[in-house]
């Protein structure tokens, strides 16, 4: 570099009198892209769910779960088959694990409905989450109360009661069928609605059927989504 024209960018009364802070700044991004092209991937440590309850025809189903993701399909098998797993993630292995071992899941299913409640019990490095996929009678309610993470309910058709904290509800049901929403988030719909009512009781029903169920779905951060099943 010219010694006398950096002399001259010193001494220059303009942006040019701040040259030194280029390269710094350069080599900063350049390591910044390098740690993120070669870091390693988070570890994961998994406990893998299997179980089924007996139940009747439209059970109660409840879950509440601090993250995760949640799929509940309408399935004409007897009474609820639940598969999944209890996820801790971390930097390393042993804060997925520690984060797995903080993360209390109760499931019961006695009285012929199910219910499951998942958070954890402490606070760690890593972070922990509920995947899981619910196959039930096609009569069965759904209560839903998600902290973070996507909700997607496809083919049930009794009433639902749904709230996310920071993710998207998605409810997929048969064509042509009728029901009543309201609830909260930027709405989707492939069924044709009017508003009914006024006030904190209005709602949206669907506008070339009666409403045959109920649907209450709070996306408190994101998107509810109803679409039509093929």
């Amino acid at each position: 570099m010219n010694l006398r024209r950096v002399e001259e960018w010193d001494f220059a009364h303009d942006w040019r009198r701040f040259w030194w802070v280029g390269p710094p700044l350069v080599l900063a991004g350049l390591i910044f892209v390098l740690i993120t092209l070669f870091r390693d991937e988070e570890a994961v440590v998994q406990d893998r769910l299997r179980r089924a309850f007996e139940t009747g025809a439209s059970p109660r189903v409840d879950v509440r779960s601090h993250a995760g993701r949640i799929r509940i399909i309408a399935s004409e098998t007897s009474g609820v088959v639940l598969t999944g797993s209890r996820r801790g993630i971390g930097d390393t292995e042993n804060d997925a694990f520690e984060a797995l071992t903080t993360l209390q899941t109760r499931m019961n299913g006695d009285d012929g409905n199910v219910r499951i409640v998942s958070a954890p019990t402490g606070q760690v490095e890593g972070r922990s989450e509920l995947v899981l996929e619910l196959r039930v009678p096609p009569g069965a309610t759904v209560f839903i109360d998600q902290g973070s993470g996507p909700v997607t309910v496809e083919g049930v058709l009794g009433d639902m009661v749904v709230s996310v904290l920071d993710g998207d509800i998605t409810v997929e049901l048969p064509q042509g069928h009728g029901f009543r929403l309201d609830g909260g988030g930027t709405l989707a719909s492939d069924f044709p609605l009017q508003l009914e009512g006024a006030g904190p009781g209005s709602g949206f029903v669907t506008r070339d059927s009666a409403p045959q169920q109920a649907l209450r779905l709070n996306a408190l951060r994101n998107r509810v989504i109803i679409r039509e099943q093929d």
